[in-house]
């Protein structure tokens, strides 16, 4: 299949661009930031025209101070994105048959056990950028199928998350807690989220929201 992709140069896009083509002989159509500038919806359309699903995994990276510049960034980076995507699929003739859109448990209140059922959210800026990217995901126009998943922190031993975590270790040799030891930590490993979005791809049953935990 051919599948576009935005965040396709980022951590989790790179490792999930190269499962796609190695396990699944996918074709991987990146699609950059400039295709998402004002005057480029043209190039935009011509390019999801010839795709059969859509991975939308764009956004600026969340580890990083929250100035009020750069959650403005966080929201255009993603939400900006994603409606143009929406904007652009409108225009194609022939849809794509898959969209998956991605987004974050961050959507839920903290120390709270939730699933796909669970309707509360949080009431910070995280819960409010996650709903946001997921309402602007659900405009997605039929019959495209729409997956939206929910991802925890993602780990792998090459880097990401876990490399940050490491790092406090590797400066002074001495290993400390990381918070009281009974704090909720919803993770998912690079590779099961990888057979997660393959799974997706492959079962047209799928839709709707899951969380990559």
């Amino acid at each position: 299949m051919n599948i576009a992709m935005t965040g396709a140069t980022g951590y989790i896009g790179k490792h999930l661009s190269n499962y796609l083509t190695e396990k699944g002989g996918h074709r991987i159509i990146p699609l950059g930031r400039s295709m998402f500038r004002e005057g480029m919806s043209g190039h935009l359309i011509q390019t999801l025209t010839h795709c059969d699903v859509i991975i939308n995994l764009a956004g600026a990276p969340i580890n990083k101070r929250w100035t009020p510049e750069y959650k403005q960034e966080l929201f255009n980076s993603r939400i900006v994105v994603t409606h143009r995507i929406i904007r652009a699929l409108n225009a194609v003739k022939t849809k794509p048959k898959l969209m998956i859109s991605a987004s974050a448990v961050g959507y839920y209140p903290p120390e709270v056990e939730a699933d796909e059922y669970t309707r509360t959210r949080g009431d910070g800026f995280l819960s409010d950028l996650c709903y946001a990217w997921e309402k602007e995901a659900k405009h997605c126009p039929q019959p495209t199928r729409l997956v939206i998943t929910r991802f925890g922190v993602v780990l792998s031993p090459d880097g990401g998350a876990m490399q940050q975590m490491l790092r406090p270790l590797q400066a002074t040799k001495v290993a400390t807690a990381i918070g009281p030891g009974t704090q909720s930590f919803p993770w998912i490993a690079m590779h099961d989220l990888c057979r997660a979005m393959e799974f997706f791809i492959a079962h047209e049953e799928t839709r709707g929201v899951y969380n990559l935990v």
